[in-house]
């Protein structure tokens, strides 16, 4: 139910679903029988997409699978389960894809960019050598640029933002063995994903048992 909710499933679906206990289902018909008692619509591929991720998630949780284990991801939905950390990567480029208008608002940009580089290398450095001491300083440090308000809305809007998520930013501070981006994730799927892309746009299927 708890990841549903950060899915932001209606509460009409939430409410069909809520038990008192925790259910465990033998196999996919037993699931697919609860969900129909249920008056779940099993043939709304979305809807079901939704349910099988959250039931696959309870499977994990319930027979202690992951532990301690960190979920660092984009931001994406369903990733955004368990134990997350957001990638430092992704969230500079929401910096870099503002469209300050003026001057004024083009510096603010730079200089806040700027203050967070500065941060992640510093996070990249005591990653190396972590002192528990340094943390707390980390975290001021974090709060003094998040809360900065430039006069440019789109920026500060973006910085409040993001100071909502100071939790999971920092989340390097409890588990320093996770990464503080998501690229060797994404350098590894990278090329399924073009051959996947390619194959979809293939004209014969000849073209496309080549390109596989």
């Amino acid at each position: 139910m708890n990841w549903l909710q950060t899915q932001g499933a209606e509460q009409a679906l939430m409410g069909k679903l809520q038990s008192r206990s925790s259910i465990i289902f033998a196999d996919q018909v037993a699931f697919l029988e609860y969900l129909t008692g249920r008056g779940i619509d099993i043939f709304d591929r979305q809807l079901m997409r939704l349910l099988t991720e959250a039931g696959s998630w309870g499977a994990i949780r319930h027979h202690g699978l992951l532990g301690n284990t960190v979920i660092v991801s984009d931001d994406a939905g369903q990733f955004r389960v368990g134990n997350h950390a957001l990638c430092w990567i992704h969230c500079e480029r929401l910096l870099q894809k503002l469209m300050p208008a003026k001057r004024r608002e083009v510096r603010c940009v730079e200089l806040i960019r700027d203050l967070v580089w500065r941060f992640y290398k510093a996070l990249k450095v005591w990653k190396q050598q972590p002192s528990p001491q340094a943390a707390h300083a980390f975290r001021r440090r974090f709060d003094r640029i998040f809360t900065l308000r430039t006069g440019y809305n789109a920026l500060d809007t973006l910085l409040a933002r993001l100071h909502r998520r100071r939790r999971e930013l920092l989340k390097v501070l409890e588990h320093p063995e996770i990464p503080l981006h998501t690229n060797a994730s994404e350098n590894d799927l990278r090329t399924f994903v073009t051959k996947r892309k390619i194959s979809g746009g293939t004209m014969s299927p000849a073209q496309t048992k080549f390109v596989a």
